[in-house]
């Protein structure tokens, strides 16, 4: 859980591990400045608007970065929990590790991109062995 302050609330251990940061660690920083990147504050305040806007859960994507300065992709549903006059009082969130997903579209991509690569060569070949054989009948003619 995370505060509209930015204070982080309520965790489990698997968040723990996946951010690296001890218990003690957390509680002191700030989860919108510290776990998240600069090039997710504004799509991710966009979103936590919609979602103070709405009152409906929001499901995004973004990175968090681990206490050893690395990035790991992730996958949120936050959800808001309103205060006794209706203001966000703080967030709370399923986080995903989606590393192994990323990995594998990354995967699939470079498999897909080699597929095409060897479909164009597979084209020039027929290209090049069509050509070859009209030559070669255009030379048969001469010849004879």
């Amino acid at each position: 859980m995370g505060y509209a302050d930015g204070r982080v609330g309520f965790f489990n251990k698997a968040f723990l591990n996946l951010v690296g940061y001890s218990l003690e660690e957390l509680t002191a920083i700030n989860w919108s400045l510290d776990l998240t990147p600069f090039e997710w504050r504004e799509s991710e305040a966009l979103i936590l608007a919609e979602l103070e806007l709405t009152g409906k859960p929001v499901r995004y994507e973004k990175e968090y970065i681990r206490k050893d300065g690395s990035l790991v992709p992730i996958e949120l549903f936050v959800h808001r929990i309103l205060d006794e006059i209706g203001n966000v009082k703080c967030y709370y969130a399923f986080v995903d590790d989606i590393s192994e997903h990323k990995q594998s579209e990354k995967e699939r991509k470079i498999l897909e991109q080699k597929f095409q690569q060897s479909q164009k060569m597979e084209a020039v070949e027929r290209l090049a062995g069509g050509i070859a054989h009209d030559y070669n009948n255009a030379l048969t003619a001469i010849m004879g």
